[in-house]
């Protein structure tokens, strides 16, 4: 980090100190460049090549790794793990990739047998500290069956009442949108895992069926869900329902950190129900005696704000009225008649406008900074006599979050507020295909050009992506929305990022979301206390504490992160003409053997009321143990080398002894599967020919996989070289790529112009042109085209 000089503000009211040697700065200055030194500060950004896949496809990943202020990292090699985890933070693969030049290309194969889900592809650093400095990506793998069944579903009301009766609409298709006329379906409605209600139901002739239902006046603190699924349970689909109920977390963040007195402040707030969905609440502001000051509510889901005069001190509450439940009440800090008020009132590309206010009315001497990420970008030292409104220039501000701290003479913290500045510093991406349209097998040149916000050309390094515009069923930030402003706060932008239609800038919105935020990882109460000289023992053993417990902290990381994923996500039908031109896309669903003879509903009965594992596979299954292992009747091989079931726990091979599962309680399992088919078998292993056992637990645990065996993968010691992606297409002849280039570090030099050439394949669709990347100056930009193959 670089120590700054320090800057000139403007003061309006109030004087620029002169005796620079009762400057706390220095200190401050000091400390942040100890701390980060000791625990450096990186963003991780992974890109994919799409975002729907099949099992047994390759995920071709890119992955941009940057400091706290959006740097480029030093030039040198170093490790990126990379993980593929599903919905319980399960580590299904991993890879260890080379970074250089601040980027790691690499790939995933996605196992075979990889079950139809959401799942989270992990970046991170072996520098990282927090789960919250991965890079996160989500992926949708399905196998794309072409007789399999997609509802569209809906609620009569966005909220249900509890005691009182709602309905799901739902209209029932196959995958190439063909209605499924009477036919029959189960449903249930859950609470976690308890079962509330349950059915059957038959489509109309036009594929369309009602469930009406009433909730439960008590909920067991987990998510309403109404599960659909076809008789053999070989299809399954999930509603989320959103009911009052929902437990509501509300967070207010006065402006500045604190109230005082007699001060009009602004306040944000955050809403979100308990699995970090973003809603929509309404209520009033009252103060202590109850009396209501003003009405409250959301400008958009997840995010509102209102103003609060201080008079002689009062206490306020924000009450959210409770429908079927007592009023929800939050209350707001105590107004501070010691402390200091800190607002911006306007940010622009020449000033930060602020005004500071001291409940006492009297001079204080005070410090204040500028940070971005871990550097100091600005400072001063001044006096404040009662109120201060400053200037402070944005010249040598970077662009992105900033955030503006005030400290006593001593140090001390007194009030900090993050800003956005917006300088309009672009990396414009311009992508222009030679034709609208291919037959398959043509070609043609695409040419890109990069400049700056006054289109002068621009060097940087992207990646290029061409796909299957339905392989993009997912959206995830782009890489300046991501590096600029999601790695950097705690509050998502990804969740109300739609309330900007793509564009950020200094608006009333941005500000409220600003206000009601906080910086990742950033603290000044530990970079103020930090001691170099103290703490490097400390921190080599934190070190090894972290590197044992970070595959822990991804599984919790990932499993909270997902559940709004999963509750959200929604399956849909392709484009009316793509299943009809692509039909070799799709496969039949494969016939599933019944490997359970009593239904999962009463497999979870018992063993949640503890009955034992051994009990429950005997319930599936009779057998007897042999030689501590378990020996299926009627699959005896050998009186005397009699070999057992094999024991599969979260899909992991546990061998055929009982001793594999005697530690596990049967509250953690959530079901158990038994089968001697062999096909079922021969998944996990060709040299078991007796039986097989699976069982699932509620939360799997993070387990490193054993390594792929894969011949195609080669190791450059502990590094995963990657593979290149296939230029020409393994049969020509059955061209069905749906990611048609893939160019994961493409240096593009001074002149900012690229050219590439793609070729079609026979999936007759729109594909989609995606670039995106940065510079070494620390800006990122993307961009998309499209064109069509047609036949």
């Amino acid at each position: 980090m670089k120590i700054l000089n320090l800057l000139f503000a403007i003061v309006l009211t109030g004087q620029v100190l002169v005796a620079q040697n009762q400057s706390p700065i220095p200190r401050i200055s000091q400390q942040l460049t100890d701390y980060f030194a000791a625990y450096p500060k990186e963003k991780v950004y992974v890109s994919t090549d799409k975002t729907l896949y099949k099992p047994g496809e390759t995920i071709w990943i890119r992955a941009f790794v940057t400091d706290g202020s959006n740097q480029p990292l030093p030039k040198d090699n170093r490790g990126l793990f990379v993980k593929l985890c599903d919905s319980k933070g399960a580590v299904k693969v991993q890879e260890l990739f080379k970074v250089s030049d601040s980027s790691a290309p690499g790939d995933i194969t996605l196992p075979d047998d990889l079950a139809k889900g959401i799942y989270f592809l992990c970046a991170y650093t072996p520098d990282a500290i927090s789960s919250e400095e991965m890079g996160v990506s989500v992926i949708n793998v399905d196998p794309l069956y072409k007789n399999q069944w997609i509802a569209e579903t809906t609620l009569k009301d966005s909220i249900s009442i509890s005691g009182q009766k709602n309905e799901v609409q739902a209209v029932l298709r196959d995958i190439s949108g063909e209605i499924q006329k009477n036919s029959s379906l189960h449903y249930q409605l859950m609470n976690g895992s308890d079962v509330i209600e349950k059915g059957k139901l038959k489509t109309d002739s036009k594929g369309k069926l009602v469930i009406s239902f009433a909730l439960p006046a008590k909920t067991n603190g987990e998510p309403f869900v109404c599960q659909l699924s076809d008789n053999r349970e070989e299809w399954q689909n999930e509603l989320f329902l959103p009911s009052d109920l929902d437990p509501i977390q509300i967070r207010l963040f006065p402006e500045g950190g604190m109230l005082i007195p007699g001060t009009v402040a602004k306040v944000g707030f955050t809403a979100f129900n308990k699995w970090g969905i973003p809603v929509d609440v309404e209520g009033t502001i009252q103060n202590q005696e109850g009396t209501i000051i003003e009405p409250v509510k959301t400008i958009t889901k997840g995010l509102g704000f209102f103003s609060i005069d201080n008079a002689n001190g009062q206490r306020y509450k924000l009450v959210l009225p409770g429908k079927s439940q007592k009023d929800l009440t939050f209350d707001l800090p105590v107004p501070n008649p010691n402390g200091m008020a800190l607002s911006v009132a306007k940010t622009d590309a020449q000033f930060i406008s602020s005004l500071l206010t001291f409940a006492d009315k009297q001079k204080h001497s005070i410090a204040l900074t500028v940070i971005q990420g871990s550097n100091l970008s600005w400072a001063a030292d001044m006096e404040i006599n009662g109120t201060g409104r400053i200037k402070i220039p944005a010249e040598n501000i970077p662009q992105g979050i900033n955030q503006l701290s005030v400290f006593t003479k001593e140090g001390i913290l007194l009030a900090e507020r993050i800003f956005y500045i917006d300088k309009k510093q672009e990396l414009k991406i311009d992508i222009q295909p030679e034709k609208n349209s291919l037959n398959a097998g043509e070609s043609m040149k695409v040419k890109v050009r990069l400049t700056n916000e006054n289109n002068l050309p621009l060097p940087a390094n992207i990646s290029v992506s061409i796909f299957d515009q339905f392989r993009g069923c997912v959206v995830n930030p782009t890489i300046n929305e991501n590096l600029m402003i999601g790695a950097e706060l705690e509050t998502p932008f990804s969740l109300i990022s739609g309330a900007f239609k793509g564009k950020i800038t200094n608006s009333m919105l941005m500000d409220i979301y600003l206000i009601s935020n906080n910086v990742k990882g950033f603290n000044w109460a530990k970079i103020l206390a930090f001691q170099p000289e103290k703490t490097e023992q400390v921190k080599r053993e934190m070190d090894q504490f972290l590197n044992k417990n970070f595959d822990a902290q991804i599984t919790g990381y990932i499993a909270d992160y997902a559940t709004k994923y999963k509750l959200l996500y929604k399956d849909h039908v392709p484009e009316a003409n793509y299943f009809a031109n692509n039909e070799d896309l799709f496969q039949k669903i494969p016939k599933q053997v019944n490997r359970s003879n009593i239904s999962l509903e009463n497999q979870r009965r018992m063993l949640s009321s503890g009955t034992g594992i051994m009990e429950v596979i005997k319930t599936l299954k009779p057998y007897h143990l042999v030689n501590n292992q378990i020996v299926f009747i009627g699959s005896e091989n050998s009186l005397n080398y009699q070999s057992g079931a094999l024991i599969v726990l979260d899909g992991q091979m546990m061998g055929t002894d009982i001793s594999a599962i005697s530690g596990i309680s049967p509250l953690e399992v959530d079901h158990i599967n038994v089968s001697t088919n062999a096909m079922d078998i021969q998944r996990y292993t060709g040299l078991n020919s007796v039986g097989l056992i699976e069982i699932f637990q509620k939360q799997a645990k993070s387990k490193t996989p054993d390594a792929i065996n894969d011949v195609t993968n080669k190791y450059d010691g502990k590094y995963r070289i990657p593979n290149q992606f296939p230029a020409i297409p393994n049969n020509s002849k059955r061209d069905i790529r749906t990611t048609l280039l893939w160019i994961p570090a493409q240096v593009v030099d001074a002149s900012g112009q690229f050219e590439l050439t793609v070729t079609a394949g026979k999936v007759l669709t729109n594909f989609i042109i995606e670039i995106q990347g940065g510079t070494d100056n620390g800006r990122f930009g993307s961009g998309q085209a499209q064109f069509s193959v047609v036949k």
